[in-house]
């Protein structure tokens, strides 16, 4: 088989891309749950909601900031880190006993 080792780089290349985001996904995940638990909402004794820039402060810290923590980090790994494998030299596999079609 030609190409073998294209397929190897392109499969290690491919498992890097997935522990990265498996990697990521658990940090987000984390954030939000530990900022969700340990920022509930609350109510000052004047009756008003803590608030930035008209939010509420818990929903800016556990739940704004992750989002836009990951668009960027998905921003950054779409452009950076992804990289495209040539897979155009391999052969594609034939199949086990086929017949030719001709």
């Amino acid at each position: 088989m030609s190409g073998g080792s294209e397929l190897r780089e392109s499969f290690r290349q491919s498992r890097r891309e997935m522990w990265v985001i498996l990697a990521a996904w658990a940090f987000f995940l984390l954030w939000t749950g530990i900022a969700c638990t340990i920022l509930p909402p609350q109510e000052l004794s004047n009756g008003t909601i803590p608030t930035v820039l008209g939010i509420p402060q818990w929903v800016v810290f556990a739940v704004v900031l992750p989002w836009i923590g990951a668009l960027i980090f998905i921003c950054w790994f779409a452009l950076r880190f992804m990289k495209d494998t040539d897979l155009s030299s391999i052969e594609p596999a034939q199949p086990d006993g086929g017949e030719s079609d001709s």
